[in-house]
């Protein structure tokens, strides 16, 4: 059940990540602790930290939790039951931090209130802008590992035309290929596109904020530096894999870029946190009443739709702007609804298998589709005891189901709808495509093929 393994630890890499990203946040940085600014005298008052080390202590029992949750699913057979359950789990896990640093916000919120742990600018907003800052470049983009990675692409693309020039799965090989060739040009402009966003102010103090800005932005290149070359080694395997491979990559690619990213995030606020250790005595920028728990950015006055978080490397969207809104509503409409997909895949794999015979015609059904196999389009028959190798082209693999058109050894193309874990399977040749079938153990495949093509018997 190696698929389950790298199912589950594909989803729980998300546990960790959160973990470690929301529990840095109790650290201070650019005068932020669980997104409320602070006072320098304020960081170290006793019911701050106490409200810090609550904070903690719940995320932590949280995470646990949520990693020991999908364990059990490593021992299920059914792939689609697997999916369900982790995309249920998935709305916990997402939501149920948030939540957390959401209420220990409003508490940190309510003592800033109470303290009048106020910026010297003033109560209310106050976003600070260092003109000189902005007009310096800090850091230079090296475009030449993006290049390299793009022509690499392209050769990627014109040898997987080449490799398969003449086997029936070309087209979909080089689309393939093509598809995360795109994926990789697309990452040069991104960083580009983040490279060139505004420059940091935290404070008055110039060389600070343009030191900010050069630590987030070699974020930036290096998290789209990761994301290049990751993208072209997917490139260069996807089209070779065989099929769980291929489902899979995209999995193990995911994971690495989530790692890497992760690692990137946390080095980029540790050098925020050591830059700002002695920020906040004097006038400095405090947003608190943009950031709605701390966590999603609502400015009117803004006419951007994607802002810098404060801390760390990531971006939000303006949800003060109607686009903005939309798409942190499909955003969560999207997690919300993959339980019903969870839903459907599991009618999908654990449906039976229906055989109906009318006269010399053939109707196989199963969940949401089926085929028809009429007498008259046979020219052969045969039943297998072992099925052979396969490499699914279109349609559905669970590994207890196959059911599309599959690439099987010594039969070229064909349309399967069967379970692997048969003893028998039946093959029946027509004048247009080939079919191999199972019945679950329902049907007898030899009588079905004695009926199909009596001539064979």
């Amino acid at each position: 059940m190696w698929i389950n393994w790298l199912l589950v630890l594909s989803f729980l890499i998300i546990v960790p990540i959160l973990y470690f990203v929301m529990k840095n946040d109790v650290k201070p940085k650019k005068n932020i602790i669980l997104g409320v600014t602070l006072p320098l005298y304020a960081r170290e008052d006793s019911q701050v930290q106490a409200e810090c080390r609550r904070f903690v202590h719940r995320l932590t029992v949280l995470c646990l939790v949520l990693f020991l949750l999908p364990l059990p699913l490593l021992a299920c057979p059914y792939i689609s039951v697997v999916m369900l359950a982790l995309f249920v789990w998935l709305i916990p896990a997402c939501f149920g931090p948030m939540v957390l640093f959401g209420f220990s916000n409003r508490q940190l919120m309510r003592l800033k209130k109470e303290n009048h742990w106020f910026s010297p600018l003033g109560e209310g907003p106050r976003t600070v802008v260092d003109l000189q800052a902005a007009v310096q470049a800090p850091f230079r983009l090296r475009h030449t590992p993006f290049i390299v990675a793009g022509v690499l692409s392209l050769a990627a693309v014109v040898g997987t035309l080449v490799y398969f020039w003449g086997s029936e799965d070309r087209m979909a090989m080089v689309s393939i290929s093509l598809s995360f060739a795109v994926l990789v040009w697309m990452c040069w402009p991104m960083c580009m596109l983040l490279i060139r966003r505004k420059a940091e102010a935290v404070g008055d103090d110039t060389g600070l904020n343009v030191a900010l800005t050069q630590v987030r932005r070699k974020g930036w290149y290096t998290t789209w530096l990761l994301m290049v070359w990751a993208s072209l080694v997917l490139q260069l395997v996807a089209p070779f894999a065989n099929t769980w491979w291929f489902v899979d990559a995209p999995l193990v690619y995911a994971a690495v870029i989530c790692a890497g990213a992760l690692f990137v995030e946390l080095r980029v606020r540790g050098c925020q946190q050591t830059l700002t250790a002695a920020s906040g005595s004097d006038g400095y920028a405090d947003e608190d009443d943009y950031w709605l728990f701390g966590q999603f950015y609502y400015n009117k006055n803004d006419s951007h739709l994607v802002v810098n978080d404060r801390v760390g490397i990531n971006t939000s969207v303006n949800l003060a702007r109607p686009a903005g809104a939309v798409l942190m509503g499909a955003c969560m409409l999207v997690v919300l609804l993959l339980p019903l997909f969870g839903v459907w895949m599991v009618g999908e794999e654990l449906s039976p298998i229906e055989c109906t015979v009318q006269g010399e015609t053939l109707e196989i059904r199963q969940a949401f589709g089926g085929y028809t196999v009429r007498g008259e389009q046979v020219t052969g028959t045969e039943v297998l005891e072992e099925l052979p190798e396969l490499r699914k082209r279109v349609g559905s693999d669970y590994g207890t189901l196959c059911k599309g058109d599959f690439s099987v050894e010594g039969y070229g193309t064909c349309t399967l709808l069967l379970d692997p874990r048969d003893e028998e399977f039946l093959v029946v040749h027509t004048q247009d495509k080939t079919y191999i079938f199972s019945f679950r153990g329902e049907q007898d495949a030899g009588a079905l093929a004695r009926m199909l093509y009596p001539a064979g018997a």
